[in-house]
């Protein structure tokens, strides 16, 4: 008893000091406790209510007086901040967020930073961030005033839109939806963290006043000074790039270009974040030099601040201006913080702001890269000076400058690596769980071109202060070319390696001890102690990538939302395969792709419709982009469709192999299709799929249209056999059959 006692009082002490040196952890803790079961389970909170008690009472146990008391006092804080952002129950409700479509007229208000103006050059964004004004139902001849937040998808062709700008819109209202199946992107809670409600998608839109203020004229500088950054520049793409990589505006960034940044684990740098930030921070203290000591840091958070406010004040943005901010006022000052105590307090306070930025995955990646960066520091600083040893036994007579370079160009080689291999561990888990991307070759590309960013911003900058001499335009313009081709060379180059590097997404509790593991490598007071957390921090990625070899074959339905037509999916994640049968809409067509990365299914190998249709392959065109497939098929019944052919172009395209619908066997009304192991026969009211492999057999019939009821019989190995009826809905509705005893 007497042991136990004073284990706890050490413990006790231990993590006394961790909050003397720390302060700010303690209430980051509490916030985070106090306000996260709230989030998970907003419609009933007494579950939140026992966490919080039980959290009270183990901090009463576990941490002296004065630590306990400042952690439940931030919990119970926590928790009132998640309470007041929970959003109101439908009866309590407007009528237009207490249903899930409902049409109107709405008067709303551009509060989008990320708008062109007048860069004809640059789209709007596809869904624009708005202030409701008012609206009208459709049924209804009153008009209702209401300010809230929604993001407004307008026409293609509407023309580019200015912050403040007043638009009259006439379509309907649309509830963002979860994902039918776990795992999978929630965009209702994407936008929820950005306190949007509702998505308006708009037929007709007129502006009806332009905007003003402050911050319309801030942005509009913004607008000048990127048509300035990217005068002279030809390429509309590259021009494009600009505008993403200086100042986050994405929108105008090609499908090929996000896919090649993505594959290659860097498209980070179209976020604005501490990178940016960094950099921008860097270039203000070398022009800043001349000021006074105390002035310099004074001046530069506000400069700084500016910069964060023209990117739209995202939280990785916020997070490096809080960090950058409080260092500049300590050292001001003259007071030291440890690095980390200011991470907690910029994570602190952005959660005072909005709790719900903890479960947004940029917020997540951004804090936990710092966080172990700065948390490795000092242990890859120890490792470093063995560099420079041989530079403190060779006698300072016949050391040469050259020497001093070789070991400092060396050290910052070796130490630029080692931040990656971090930051790529850091950052892993987080990809791996909301993306499905496992990507070793960001390391070595991250390497390659975060030097490129920097060079980027500080010819961006040169390039704005020497704009009164156009006659160095089409200098800046061609070094500007040169080195976004080269680093779309080195992203197409590292993505094409990173090909296929789909894993399925790992388990909750898989990333919880991934990180506790990685956390005790940088913190662990003994070798040994190193060691097991190494050895588990590569198990656990050994685990994530075994973990599709052991996951059993399955078939899932997608149903309902836009068309009635229900999607077929044979998805085989030990094969990184997966065949698909019909994608009526693009809607189905983005669970889909979502559903395949979910599971690590990387290759489409058959895409086929029962017609051409829209209720057949609607979706497909968009799902042939998303995913690699090796073939599709649509067969010619009564003509084709601009659905269909929009299809086979993209296929085309991309390098898909067409069946050509000739070649189709065609006997009493329906057309049948073998290859493999996979066997369809089809028309315009039933289908019957067969696919055969030694390990999974099934046989899939779908019958009936009528009454809009249809009815799907599946068997799995000859046995199992799972009848479904499938009725008419708004939503789309998911199905999941697991092969398994």
């Amino acid at each position: 008893m007497v042991k136990r006692l004073k284990f706890l009082e050490d413990f006790r002490c231990r993590i006394g000091r961790v909050s003397r040196k720390y302060p700010a952890g303690m209430i980051l803790l509490g916030l985070i406790a106090g306000s996260l079961p709230v989030i998970m389970s907003p419609e009933n909170l007494r579950p939140a209510l026992w966490i919080i008690i039980i959290s009270a009472l183990m901090a009463l146990l576990l941490l002296k007086p004065g630590n306990a008391g400042k952690f439940i006092f931030f919990a119970v804080a926590g928790f009132i901040l998640a309470w007041v952002h929970i959003p109101s129950s439908p009866a309590q409700s407007p009528v237009i967020f207490s249903r899930p479509h409902c049409g109107a007229t709405v008067t709303v208000k551009v509060d989008d930073s990320s708008v062109p103006g007048k860069l004809d050059w640059l789209p709007n964004p596809k869904l624009v961030k708005c202030k409701l004004i008012n609206y009208q139902l459709t049924a209804e001849s009153a008009q209702t005033d209401l300010e809230v937040k929604i993001a407004v998808h307008l026409p293609d062709d509407f023309p580019q839109l200015g912050y403040g700008d007043i638009i009259k819109c006439e379509g309907v209202f649309v509830e963002p939806s979860a994902p039918p199946f776990p795992g999978g992107f929630n965009l209702k809670r994407y936008l929820q963290v950005k306190g949007i409600k509702r998505i308006f998608y708009a037929r007709e839109a007129k502006r009806v006043d332009t905007g003003n203020g402050i911050y319309r004229f801030v942005l509009k500088t913004r607008n000048r000074a990127m048509g300035v950054v990217t005068s002279g520049i030809d390429s509309m793409e590259n021009r494009k790039l600009l505008a993403a990589l200086l100042f986050g505006c994405r929108q105008g960034l090609s499908w090929e270009n996000r896919q090649s940044y993505l594959r290659s684990g860097t498209i980070h740098i179209f976020t604005v974040s501490g990178l940016h930030v960094g950099v921008f921070a860097l270039i203000l203290f070398l022009l800043l030099r001349g000021l006074p000591f105390r002035v310099r840091h004074l001046l530069i958070p506000g400069l700084i601040l500016i910069y964060v406010i023209t990117t739209g004040m995202n939280p990785p943005a916020v997070r490096a201006w809080l960090m950058i901010s409080i260092w500049c006022i300590c050292r001001a000052d003259l007071f030291s913080t440890p690095p980390l105590n200011v991470v907690f307090v910029s994570a602190s306070i952005l959660l005072i702001f909005n709790p719900y930025y903890q479960i947004d995955a940029g917020f997540q990646f951004s804090f936990l890269v710092v966080g172990f960066l700065l948390l490795s520091g000092h242990f890859l600083h120890s490792w470093l000076t063995h560099i420079r040893e041989i530079l403190d036994w060779k006698p300072n007579r016949i050391t040469t400058w050259k020497d001093y370079a070789k070991v400092r160009f060396i050290k910052w080689l070796v130490y630029g690596l080692l931040g990656c291999v971090v930051a790529w561990l850091a950052s892993s888990g987080v990809i791996l769980y909301y993306q499905g991307w496992y990507l070793p070759v960001s390391i070595l590309a991250n390497f390659l071109l975060i030097p490129l960013v920097w060079f980027m911003f500080i010819i961006a900058i040169l390039k704005l202060l020497l704009a009164p001499l156009l006659i160095l335009t089409p200098v800046f313009a061609l070094i500007i070319t040169a080195a976004l081709g080269l680093m779309n060379l080195i992203c197409s180059g590292f993505g094409s390696l990173a090909a296929g590097r789909i894993i399925a997404s790992p388990p909750l509790w898989s990333l919880v001890v991934f990180y506790l593991a990685f956390l005790l490598m940088f913190r662990g007071k003994s070798k040994r102690g190193f060691l097991l957390a190494s050895l588990t921090v590569i198990l656990i990625l050994g685990f994530w990538q075994v973990r599709n070899s052991v996951m059993p074959d399955r078939i899932a339905i997608f149903h309902g939302g836009r068309s009635q037509q229900p999607a077929i999916v044979i998805c085989r994640p030990s094969a990184h395969r997966a065949a698909i049968i019909n994608v009526p809409s693009s809607e189905t067509a983005q669970y889909i792709s979502n559903y395949l990365i979910c599971n690590g299914v990387n290759r489409i190998t058959l895409l086929a419709a029962q017609g051409p249709q829209k209720d057949y392959c609607a979706g497909m065109e968009k799902l042939v982009s998303a995913m690699s497939v090796d073939q599709l098929l649509v067969p010619k019944i009564s003509g084709r469709t601009k659905y269909a052919e929009n299809a086979r172009k993209t296929a085309i395209s991309s390098g898909t192999a067409l069946f050509p619908p000739s070649a189709l066997d065609w006997r009493q009304g329906l057309w049948h299709f073998t290859s493999g192991n996979m066997r369809i026969s089809a028309g315009r009211n039933e289908c019957r799929i067969v696919f055969k492999t030694p390990e999974f057999a099934t046989r899939i019939d779908l019958t009936g249209n009528n009454l809009g009821t249809r009815k799907l019989e599946i068997s799995i190995n000859g046995k199992n056999v799972e009848r479904i009826k499938l009725q008419n809905c708004n939503s789309i509705e998911f199905k999941e059959i697991i092969n398994g005893p």
